[in-house]
């Protein structure tokens, strides 16, 4: 009984030791788990309990280690990138396309699609500031983004019913009753448009996809 409870002690100790060390590098579940274990070690020798055995101890033991041996992680952090061709990254923009072209806006529209996305939805300043550059260097006065109303009174709704949540400082024409379509026009201005008519250029977005 006395060699039993020597080992036991010895054992004890030893896990106790190795929970500390390895507490710095282990999961805060990691290191209850071998903690308990260690400490179960000890319960022959607090109560005088004869029914753990040393081999007994030799396997709780293990357990302990190999609760608290550290875990190889896998990184998180992977790169964003667009697979459709030609769509550039921004943060601010996610996934976009300007084109400049002579279009339709229901053509338009199903370029978009095509590729796996839809028409621009701009939701932010800052996003509109990454669109000002790209149509600024293409020479681009406005282009249809996503947007759309019944007429004048109803208000400007993305293509899920929602309302738009970035307008801009201003939107030209916003008072003409036949112009259900909204277009970005650089420098945070947008302008309504008639669904019927031509467009000189459109945005695209499509998900961002992350490697």
């Amino acid at each position: 009984m006395k060699s039993t409870l020597t080992i036991s002690v010895i054992l004890s100790l030893f896990v106790t030791n190795q929970v500390i060390v390895m507490s710095a590098v282990v999961t805060n579940r990691q290191l209850l788990l071998g903690s308990v274990i260690g400490a179960t070690l000890l319960v022959p020798y607090v109560l005088e309990y004869k029914f753990l055995t040393p081999e007994w101890i030799a396997l709780l033991t293990s357990g302990a280690l190999l609760a608290t041996i550290p875990r190889r992680t896998t990184s998180t952090s992977r790169e964003p990138t667009c697979t459709a061709s030609g769509y550039k990254f921004d943060p601010s923009a996610g996934c976009f396309l300007v084109v400049k072209r002579l279009i339709s806006p229901a053509a338009a529209k199903q370029e978009c699609i095509n590729d796996g996305g839809s028409l621009l939805l701009v939701n932010s300043a800052a996003e509109g500031d990454v669109l000002t550059e790209e149509m600024k260097a293409l020479n681009l006065g406005a282009a249809l983004v996503q947007g759309s109303r019944i007429n004048a009174a109803d208000p400007w709704r993305d293509d899920n019913g929602n309302p738009l949540p970035y307008t801009g400082s201003d939107i030209i024409y916003n008072n003409i009753n036949a112009y259900t379509i909204i277009g970005y026009v650089q420098e945070n201005r947008f302008a309504a448009s008639s669904a019927s008519s031509n467009v000189i250029g459109f945005i695209c977005e499509t998900p961002v996809t992350y490697i």
